[in-house]
């Protein structure tokens, strides 16, 4: 398996021939101590947005983890 501060775990992948693409499913973790879904219900729930610069620190760290995930396969 990959090893990342970020995965928790690789969960399946499939593939559209049509568009010639690839997708891989795995479960994010989020550093305050649970998954996005769980971080991004709790702001629906609280009727809150998330700010950008709290995007940009999602963007980044999924980014990190597929680098890390396709530098290793």
């Amino acid at each position: 398996g990959v090893k990342s501060e970020y995965i928790i775990k690789y969960i399946e992948h499939f593939i559209d021939y049509e568009r010639e693409k690839i997708f891989i499913v795995m479960e994010f973790w989020y550093k305050i101590g649970g998954n996005l879904r769980t971080y991004i219900d709790k702001i629906k729930e609280d009727k809150g947005c998330i700010k950008e610069d709290k995007i940009w620190q999602f963007v980044f760290e999924i980014s990190h983890a597929l680098n890390e995930y396709h530098s290793k396969h």
